[in-house]
């Protein structure tokens, strides 16, 4: 059995993952993966340190494997292992080959990097609001080294929407 397609919202924080993959999900009938690290910090607090990432990081392996073993039709995250990386580099300066190896052998088929000119809004698991556009360079960056197919996302919410179904319909 081939592997479902996965197409990953990512992005700094507050730059419209969730409502996108959502949205998409909700408009296409596709699997939705949502984010692993908001369900673990929304149930264990606020307050992490690096132990919670490796908690974080094997419950967002075991997340994307359930997905893609267990399902057929299309795959959406919002968020994957590329948010990991970033967050053990940029957050705590450390660079686990281990992450980077399982990021390199999960490669998805698009990723859809949301840019943060929307108004950041505040929620108790968000941190950055000053350097989103640092962040966002990140990953841009990422997903360049890693050569996988990608789109911006960008403008209003309005438009963000129309971007992302024009290019859900070319890709499905």
């Amino acid at each position: 059995m081939q592997s479902p397609k996965r197409i990953i919202f990512t992005g700094p924080e507050s730059s419209g993952k969730s409502f996108l993959s959502q949205l998409v999900c909700e408009k296409y009938d596709f699997f939705l993966v949502e984010e692993y690290a908001r369900m673990y910090l929304s149930k264990y607090g606020d307050d992490y340190n690096l132990k919670d990432l490796k908690k974080i990081a094997e419950g967002q392996r075991r997340v994307e494997h359930e997905a893609v073993t267990n399902q057929s039709k299309l795959i959406v995250q919002d968020t994957d292992f590329l948010t990991i990386w970033i967050w053990y580099t940029y957050k705590y300066d450390i660079y686990p080959d281990r992450v980077y190896h399982y990021l390199e052998n999960h490669i998805p088929d698009h990723y859809m990097l949301c840019c943060p000119d929307i108004p950041w809004e505040r929620d108790k698991l968000r941190e950055n609001p000053e350097d989103r556009d640092q962040i966002y360079a990140l990953y841009k960056e990422e997903i360049q080294k890693l050569s996988v197919p990608y789109s911006i996302i960008k403008g209003s919410y309005k438009e963000r929407t129309e971007q992302t179904f024009s290019i859900i319909e070319d890709l499905h």
